[in-house]
């Protein structure tokens, strides 16, 4: 009987302890429009990798997309590809920041 009771806790503790939490990554990058673009990489609730990027009074949230080479986070208007420590911002496929290096 008392094993009973114990059990649908002792199963939410182990559940909740199962879950990974996964702070975001905050990085910078340096572009030829711009002095700073800056970065947080997370994951969403289905364990996606989500962007958020931010420069000037732009703030976009995009999330992981299929790339053939490198990382792409979109959100259907906004592209951040990104290759090794070089990237660009695309809106609507028109290049918007180019040139970008991650800062160190």
């Amino acid at each position: 009987m008392v094993f009973r009771h114990l059990a649908l806790p002792l199963s939410l503790t182990l559940f909740a302890c199962s879950e990974q939490s996964h702070p975001p990554i905050a990085y910078v990058y340096r572009c030829a429009e711009v002095e700073e673009v800056s970065l947080s990489l997370s994951r969403d609730k289905y364990d996606k990798q989500q962007l958020e990027l931010q420069y000037g009074n732009l703030q976009i949230q995009l999330k992981q997309v299929p790339a053939a080479s490198g990382a792409k986070f979109s959100d259907g208007h906004y592209q951040w590809w990104e290759k090794g420590d070089k990237a660009v911002l695309l809106a609507d496929n028109q290049l918007l920041l180019s040139q970008c290096e991650k800062v160190e």
